[in-house]
């Protein structure tokens, strides 16, 4: 896991925490007063910081808003899971609420009490889940299959 990006990511949730968006994927703004076609989520952050140089020059060369170049650049997990150091696998686990994420691991923590559908993930359950995964505190470990499992 790279903890370096993970705190970047937290950073920009922290300063965005009233743009944060868990339930959808696209049209949230969250630069610079343009749509960037991610959601203001955990995925997206990292998206879009991950792509920023890309991202800016889209703007810089034609000072205009390209919703399907950005598109192209922004709305892929993968780029959200590389930059975060973590197998796509785990990202998926992060990024998606529900009964195999590492959202329903922590469910106590997070104080919640039923089946976590990514609509109920907030921006403070997100800096908290965040913050604990950077620390150490909590961990992807009992959530991924064992290698017996994946043998079967």
């Amino acid at each position: 896991m790279n903890k370096e990006n993970m705190q970047l990511v937290l950073d920009h949730i922290i300063a965005h925490e009233e743009k944060f968006d868990m339930s959808t994927f696209g049209n949230v703004d969250v630069i610079a007063g343009h749509i960037c076609c991610t959601a203001a989520c955990i995925c997206g952050t990292a998206n879009l910081i991950a792509k920023a140089d890309e991202v800016e020059n889209i703007f810089n060369e034609s000072n205009e808003y390209n919703y399907e170049t950005l598109y192209k650049i922004l709305r892929n997990t993968n780029t959200g899971a590389e930059f975060l150091g973590i197998s796509r696998e785990c990202a998926e686990f992060l990024f998606v609420g529900g009964d195999d994420s590492i959202w329903n691991k922590y469910r106590e923590e997070l104080n919640f009490t039923d089946y976590i559908l990514n609509e109920d993930i907030k921006s403070e359950h997100a800096i908290t889940m965040l913050t604990n995964l950077i620390s150490g505190e909590w961990n992807f470990e009992s959530i991924l299959p064992s290698e017996e499992d994946e043998d079967e």
